[in-house]
């Protein structure tokens, strides 16, 4: 049987002890958001911007021993790494799955809203690099074994981690 990435994605959240997801719905998570709802497990917590999600997702993850957050490519990203960097300094194992740019409008060179203009793709997860323990462009080829390093590495290490996800896949 196959799945979605974004269904294993929650699923394997869901197995790892996440009950809640903290975030801001944006152009490029809206599908995830859609498999979200359609699960209805784990709950989602909409929070006022991407910022106070990524506190929420702390605070969450101090309680539950972790969390999850979702943003949107470009302005979500930016908005949500300072809460994510005071998780990295604090250890807090927060997972932060930022929908990003469609894979073919990459490959076609196309110009995209929510990006620094620059045509270039991993802007974003260079950023985050220095303030998560791990992180992951998923691709069809590598989302299953991503997916569990990841979770496994904020679980481990007591840190947040970054994991993209392309809104075409």
């Amino acid at each position: 049987m196959k799945e979605s990435i974004g269904n294993f994605l929650l699923r394997r959240l869901q197995e790892a002890g996440v009950k809640h997801i903290f975030g801001v719905p944006g152009d490029y998570n809206l599908e995830f958001m859609q498999q979200l709802e359609d699960r209805k497990d784990p709950a989602w917590i909409g929070t006022c911007n991407e910022l106070n999600g990524a506190y929420a997702a702390d605070g969450y993850a101090r309680l539950a021993g972790l969390s999850a957050l979702v943003v949107t490519n470009g302005v979500g990203a930016l908005s949500a790494i300072n809460g994510i960097a005071g998780s990295y300094s604090e250890h807090v194992p927060v997972i932060c799955v930022c929908g990003s740019l469609p894979i073919r409008s990459f490959e076609r060179g196309e110009m995209m809203h929510h990006t620094l203009a620059d045509g270039g793709r991993g802007t974003f997860f260079r950023i985050f690099s220095e303030v998560t323990a791990a992180q992951a462009d998923l691709t069809v080829e590598n989302a299953v074994a991503e997916i569990d390093r990841l979770i496994l590495t904020a679980w481990r290490r007591k840190l947040p981690v970054y994991l993209e996800l392309p809104s075409d896949i």
